[in-house]
């Protein structure tokens, strides 16, 4: 044991200094998945003409999407456009709208929009997206099926979703595309005429006009205003871009004016059939869809509003219009006002907007909408529409906003209605509606995590025993689906078709139980634990033994539900205990935990609620399932999930050892084994593929067996158990295992304040024995015994000088409370470290000014050079005055990069000797001259040449190692008084 900690430093100085780069390339977001690569490359090398081809099969089953690893597919959708759209006269609306030679390449535009809006809606990150350029020219298509496509991407893009809410910073813009959707969201209509009015004249102002205007009986001349008036457009023969340009060359339309016109043309012609009516009303809708989710479009939205006033009630009349207007408008209306409630909610700026634009959804409207809602959900069973199903989905998702809006703004819910308005849901048994079950259940959940009054009411109708039946016939079905897919062979679309029906069914369990657990929280419940504890056992039980089948969120919510069951209720521990479930909880631990951020974060929680009583304690115990976190810390698998879940993981396991002090002796001794397995990642032990160490003490970092990520991947929408290592090298996965290990801890950093005072002490003797002496004289041999403590101390300090504010807190502490005399040593270090470096300095200045240097000696301050502008940069990097921040920077990517800026240093020397060694010295060229006079004299100069390059190596090593020894400390002490001047400490 002693001699494994007395080397920790060396053997981890050995890894981190080994050859490759690492840092936060390798975080789960830089780098795509291998399944998402695969597809982009293929689109990517297909010959751009024939792009629908490799686009058109494309479907969403790659897990929790991050737009960054879809950038390149973006980048080449950029490049196509700017190719085949960005150049056509038609759509810039030039002078020559008709001069197009090539026809428009529809059938490939729309399968990149389509593309476009399925990853848009399933990916966040979403405000880097960087071609809404584009859309500028699309919104100027006279095809509807463009038009709508591109507003539906659109729609995908700005989408504020119920985690936005109250977030405006992530909210997305659509720059200059907002005047094109004010435009488009006018439609026919005005504050006079209403939404859909059936207009068939175009009727366009030319204010401002200096041009001279031909005398036609179609036209006004006013002051500063013309006007083109030309009535039933629909009857005219001339296609929209023939009209267009007629008007432009009559009228003399101005560029900025020609959107606006050709938008009154589109509208005005569509009365030429019903379906192109249809399909610019869905259009209009879409237009506003996008406009008041849009970010940055304030004036266009006043503007609107001020035009239509009423608008909120008019879209509320579509939606109860059940026999006039088509389900397709009536959704679209739903969701319409869905996202003018998102946006009131986003943004105070939007807010204000709003307020004058009627929108209220109190009193009389919420209850017009729950009516609505109550009637559409009767219907499902009657109705073959399939429209009918998007409508109660449309219904939902804007319920869902309202619970969720109205508690985060401290508004009181009414859940008095939609209670009872839900509840039927519950029961729908159609596969095909699951969806609909889903949004209604977590609305529920929504509702009385926010409203006791919800609660009670749920419980009364009967609601618990729903969620119950419900959840065993779910559970049921997922064990049995995941079942039959393991034991026959499904391919092709069926095999999509069952990945979907597979996702929709864990999700819902998902919910199910999140609403069970909100259900537990009614104030001064009154309920029998037992009825409830015995039908939902015998199903979480299913889930702990079948926990692969799940997944990690799955499995997480059941381990909550399970802490909340005996939280809310201790004395039904003893009915738990004797029907098996923490039992089977702790098999489920012992027996392996899943790779996944919400499985090993939930673990330490259900640990503690068992361990409130007595005989759960003693199982705890017996089980030794604590023993997780020595696999979670120490076994590949786990590497990617550890790096989003370690600093709940940490706060979870501090809080369970702090509670319960029974386990502190085995927690600590578990630690221990997690540093002591560490330490040998750097050793010889270590085989070169992360093989056994020393038998039962080996890391085990092998990979996921294949049988094991077919199962984690049986939900891939679920997105809790994509953490696959592909891609992650044996070294990257040592040195995160590293990170994980040192994160912050007040025990860690006493350790290092401990370990410091030793080294720090030692140094200082050594330095003070030799007071006033040139410790980097080039022309002297430095000290091993004076620099061995310093590149300890050195290394001690580059873990010490985080950015993260909680570590830098607790260091903060230590000095604080004792160890005081180490700051004060860390200064004396550093004081006689910048003296040591400005002596080396003046040598080297000195030098430079010498006439007669030798060749020898000019290659040397070359790379010294060269060292010194590689240091001047990290010195700039490492800054915090001068370096840019960014909004990506975090405690992980602080330290890789101080990982990557040691390794840097550390291979310096070698880099030199290798330069040395191919730039011949002086030395070695008079050696060569004289080698022919004798073999003995021959050898003789040849060993005093490779001693004085091993002198010079070892001399530069030692150089780097002060320098960055002085980057160090300095970096340590910003980071100190940056957490002094925190608000929580000045108080």
């Amino acid at each position: 044991m002693a001699s494994i900690r007395s080397s920790l430093p060396s053997r981890l100085r050995q890894l981190l200094s080994s050859e490759g780069a690492i840092g936060p390339s390798v975080k789960l977001d830089a780098e795509p998945p291998p399944r998402v690569k695969a597809f982009v490359d293929k689109v990517i090398q297909c010959p751009v003409q024939d792009i629908a081809i490799p686009l058109s099969g494309f479907r969403w089953e790659y897990g929790k999407g991050n737009f960054h690893h879809w950038r390149p597919l973006f980048l080449h959708f950029d490049t196509y456009f700017k190719t085949y759209l960005s150049c056509r006269k038609d759509l810039l609306l030039s002078d020559d709208i008709l001069g197009d030679v090539s026809p428009f390449p529809k059938q490939a535009v729309l399968q990149i929009l389509r593309v476009m809006q399925i990853i848009l809606e399933n990916c966040h990150n979403k405000s880097s997206f960087s071609g809404i350029e584009h859309f500028k020219l699309l919104l100027a298509s006279t095809d509807p099926e463009i038009l709508i496509a591109a507003l539906e991407a659109l729609s995908a893009l700005v989408k504020i979703t119920p985690s936005k809410l109250h977030a405006s910073g992530k909210l997305v813009g659509c720059g200059s595309v907002n005047s094109c959707l004010l435009s488009l969201a006018q439609g026919w209509g005005s504050k006079e005429e209403g939404l859909v009015s059936h207009r068939s004249t175009l009727y366009f102002e030319l204010r401002g006009a200096s041009t001279s205007v031909p005398e036609a009986s179609d036209s006004t001349i006013s002051s500063g205003m013309r006007v083109i008036h030309l009535p039933d457009v629909q009857l005219r023969e001339e296609d929209d871009l023939s009209l267009m340009k007629f008007c432009v060359q009559q009228y003399n339309v101005p560029l900025e004016l020609r959107f606006p016109l050709l938008t009154r043309i589109r509208y005005a012609r569509a009365f030429r059939s019903s379906r192109i009516c249809r399909l610019y009303s869905k259009i209009c809708l879409l237009a506003f869809i996008v406009l008041v989710q849009s970010s940055d479009s304030h004036d266009e939205l006043v503007s609107f509003l001020a035009n239509e006033p009423e608008y909120t009630n008019e879209l509320i009349r579509i939606v109860r219009s059940e026999e006039i207007i088509s389900g397709t408008i009536r959704t679209l209306a739903m969701t319409a006002l869905g996202a003018q409630l998102a946006a009131y909610s986003a943004s105070h700026e939007r807010a204000r907007i709003l307020s004058g634009s009627s929108i209220s959804f109190a009193g009389g409207n919420r209850m017009i909408l729950l009516n609505v809602l109550q009637r559409a959900i009767m219907s499902l069973n009657s109705s073959a529409d399939l429209s009918s199903v998007a409508f109660v989905e449309a219904l939902l998702q804007f319920y869902l906003l309202h619970v969720i809006s109205s508690s985060s703004t401290g508004s009181v819910v009414r859940g008095s209605g939609m209670v009872p308005t839900f509840l039927p849901l519950l029961e729908d048994s159609d596969p095909t509606r699951l969806h609909l079950v889903c949004l209604a259940v977590k609305t529920l959940q929504k509702l009385m995590d926010y409203s006791n009054t919800a609660v009670t009411l749920f419980r009364d109708l009967g609601g618990v025993e729903l969620l119950v039946h419900r959840l065993q016939i779910e559970v049921h079905r997922v064990i049995d689906f995941a079942g039959s897919n393991d034991n026959s062979m499904v391919i092709g679309e069926c095999s999509k078709n069952n990945g979907d029906q597979l996702y929709i069914q864990k999700r819902l369990v998902r919910v199910l139980l999140k609403a069970l657990g909100s259900a537990t929280y009614a104030t001064n419940s009154t309920r029998s634990q037992n009825s409830y504890d015995v039908s939902l056992t015998p199903t979480l039980l299913m889930i702990f033994s079948n926990k692969e089948k799940f997944g990690g969120e799955i499995y997480s919510s059941a381990v909550t539900l399970m802490s909340e069951m005996i939280h809310k209720d201790p004395t039904c521990f003893n009915i738990l205990f004797d029907l098996g479930l923490p039992t089977a909880f702790l098999s489920s631990v012992v027996a392996g935990v899943l790779p996944s951020p919400k499985a090993i974060t939930c673990i330490p929680n259900g640990l503690g609620a068992i361990c409130l009583n007595s005989k759960g304690l003693e199982a705890v115990r017996d089980s030794s399932a604590l023993r997780f976190i020595v696999d979670i810390f120490t076994d590949r698998k786990y590497v990617m999930a550890m790096n989003e879940g370690i600093v709940p993981l940490a706060n979870a396991v501090e809080e369970l050892l702090r509670h319960v002090s029974s386990l502190r002796g085995a927690g600590v001794d578990l630690i221990i084994e997690i540093i002591n397995k560490t330490a040998l990642l750097g050793s010889s032990k270590c085989t070169g593929s992360l093989g056994k160490l020393d038998g039962g003490d080996a890391m085990e970092m092998d990979s996921l067996e294949s049988e094991d990520k077919e199962n984690l991947a049986g939900c891939p929408q679920v997105g809790a158990e994509d953490w696959s290592v592909q891609g992650i090298s044996d070294e990257q996965c040592m040195q995160l295992c590293i990170f994980h290990v040192m994160h912050h801890s007040t025990p860690l950093a006493r350790a290092i304040c401990s370990s410091l005072r030793t080294h720090l002490r030692e140094t200082l003797t050594g330095i003070s024995g030799l007071s006033g002496s040139f410790l980097l004289d080039p022309r002297a041999s430095p000290d091993p015994h004076i620099f061995s403590s310093l590149s300890l101390v050195e290394f001690l300090l580059f873990l010490a000088a985080s950015k993260d504010s909680r570590w830098v807190t607790a260091l903060l502490t230590e000095f604080g409370n004792g160890n005081k005399d180490v700051l004060e040593d860390i200064g004396h270090i550093h004081r006689e470290v910048l003296w040591q470096i400005a002596l080396l300095e003046d040598t080297r200045a000195e030098a430079e000014d010498g006439s007669n240097v030798s060749a020898s000696r000019q290659s040397e301050l070359g790379i010294n050079d060269t060292e010194d502008a590689r240091l001047n940069s990290f010195r700039q990097f490492l800054d915090p005055l001068l370096r840019r921040r960014t909004s990506g920077w975090s405690f992980e990517s602080q330290f890789f990069d101080l990982i990557n800026l040691y390794r840097d240093l550390t291979r310096s020397s070698s880099l030199n000797q290798r330069q040395i060694v191919d730039t011949p010295s002086n030395l070695r060229h008079e050696a060569s001259q004289e080698q022919h006079e004798s073999g003995s004299s021959d050898l003789t100069e040849s060993s005093a040449t490779k001693d004085d390059d091993n002198q010079r190596s070892y001399h530069q090593s030692c150089c780097d190692m002060v320098r960055s020894l002085s980057i160090h400390i300095a970096h340590l002490f910003q980071e100190l008084g940056k957490v002094m001047l925190l608000p929580s400490r000045r108080g």
